[in-house]
């Protein structure tokens, strides 16, 4: 059983955090995978998946975040 934890799409940038039992919590890309699934696309709601030559999706089930940090303050100079 494979679970989307996590979906972060920074600007043309995607990853995603795939629970797969395995221990292992790599935020992966397109083209990664492990043992017979590979990722063959990231939307912002949703992972596709290839196993064997069978697509699957799995659509994230949390509410979509966007993140606006601050700007940082210019150094101070001694």
């Amino acid at each position: 059983m494979l679970t989307v934890r996590g979906i972060v799409v920074d600007g043309g940038k995607a990853r995603v955090l795939i629970d797969d039992g395995s221990g292992d919590e790599s935020w992966l890309v397109r083209g990664e995978g492990r043992d017979n699934w590979r990722i063959t696309a990231i939307a912002p709601d949703s992972v596709t998946l290839d196993q064997n030559g069978r697509p699957f999706t799995a659509t994230f089930m949390g509410q979509p975040v966007t993140l606006r940090p601050l700007p940082l303050e210019p150094a101070l100079r001694n």
